[in-house]
């Protein structure tokens, strides 16, 4: 499996394979049998809009293709072959309000797309750069807190997207495109920190940043510094993820998860061995995080996924936390799977995607019960399964 998206507004995940197609399954794992997208191509990049069932596709060809999954249905609303023919599509992004669509290729050419209630699209902007994009964000900044929900609409916020050559460029939808910061490798990982109001840097050399962003886009920077990693690979970090407020965690390949503190600019690990059934020499290979449960995932070389739960009573409490206040869970293991190179939390309550390269899974949490009564206990194991035991024992007295 190449990529995994969930829907934002319904429990519903796109996935793209190396056959050249793109599925969709329910949180039950089910697969909808009529809603499949073939193409000679295999898809590179795959994002939905926040309010609707509509999906945006990136593929190696460089063709563009939105698509709405209407009940069972899946509808092709828009396909375009021409604009980023040849070049494969490295980031596609809509804005919050799915007005617009952000798309950037292996040449360097990225284009902002108008896009109408039905997710139709129509060429609006583009920027060139030298080199190939390699990632983009969104710069969601209280500017657009307050407004009228037409106002609201209508506007569409500034983004930031990287390059292969280092270069950091900030944008809008109304054709300025400018250089902000140039490092000395590829751009791997941007996020922001909307709280903080911050770009958060990391690159293919290991330089993790901070940029402060203006309103008007202006940027001044506050830190930078070289993290360490023991794994040696051509991409060092595999996957970087939000773990909570000002907290980052990162898949390196190592035999453990690496996070970092952005407000003290502490770092600590988690070793992927304390969440039981996990060997030593297993890797992380990829990290997912549930801010509504606070579970944080890991998949593994090995077929497995680790879980962590962050135990502090509230998860702002992430900008000051130790390993000490993760609570390893029992992992979860995929059968006949190997590198689970995706773990993705759903928008449903404990539905994480687990994709490999033999295939996936849908991972559910169940609420197991127990019940006693005339000297009958009942308990659930799984899922699927209560087991009943009568006891002759009787509890003395207090």
């Amino acid at each position: 499996m190449l990529h995994v998206a969930w829907c934002k507004s319904e429990a519903l995940a796109a996935v793209a394979t190396d056959d050249n197609m793109v599925n969709f399954y329910t949180d039950e794992g089910n697969q909808l049998a009529a809603c499949t997208i073939q193409r000679e191509h295999h898809a590179t990049a795959l994002d939905w809009q926040r309010k609707h069932k509509i999906l945006a596709t990136g593929w190696a060809d460089g063709h563009v293709g939105v698509y709405s999954v209407v009940g069972q249905r899946l509808e092709c609303i828009y396909t375009n072959d021409k604009d980023h023919a040849g070049y494969g599509l490295s980031v596609l992004m809509w804005n919050p309000a799915g007005t617009r669509l952000v798309s950037g290729d292996s040449k360097g050419c990225v284009r902002v797309w108008k896009s109408n209630s039905r997710g139709s699209l129509s060429t609006y902007k583009q920027y060139h750069t030298r080199s190939a994009v390699t990632c983009g964000v969104f710069s969601l900044l209280g500017g657009s807190k307050g407004r009228s929900e037409y106002l609201g609409n209508a506007f569409s916020p500034s983004f930031f997207f990287g390059s292969e050559e280092g270069k950091i460029y900030y944008a809008d939808d109304l054709g300025h495109s400018t250089e902000v910061q140039s490092l000395s490798s590829t751009i791997d990982f941007l996020l922001f920190y909307e709280d903080k109001h911050r770009l958060i840097i990391m690159t293919r050399g290991l330089i993790l940043a901070q940029l402060q962003v203006e309103d008007d886009g202006r940027v001044t920077p506050l830190m930078q510094m070289k993290v360490s990693v023991a794994a040696s690979s051509e991409r060092p970090i595999r996957q970087l993820v939000w773990a909570g407020p000002g907290l980052i965690a990162a898949a390196t390949g190592e035999s453990l998860l690496r996070l970092w503190n952005l407000g003290t600019e502490d770092n600590y690990v988690l070793s992927a061995s304390s969440s039981r059934g996990i060997s030593k020499k297993d890797k992380v290979i990829s990290v997912g995080f549930n801010p509504q449960q606070r579970y944080l995932a890991a998949g593994t070389s090995e077929g497995k996924v680790a879980l962590w739960r962050f135990a502090k009573v509230s998860a702002d409490q992430a900008n000051d936390s130790s390993s000490d206040d993760w609570e390893p869970m029992p992992a979860a293991e995929l059968a006949d799977t190997t590198n689970v190179a995706h773990v993705v939390w759903g928008p449903s309550r404990g539905a994480l995607m687990s994709a490999g390269g033999k295939g996936g899974c849908v991972l559910r949490e169940d609420i197991l019960h127990r019940r006693m009564k005339d000297r009958v206990a009942a308990i659930q194991t799984s899922s699927d399964t209560v087991r009943c035991r009568h006891t002759t024992q009787v509890r003395a007295p207090y």
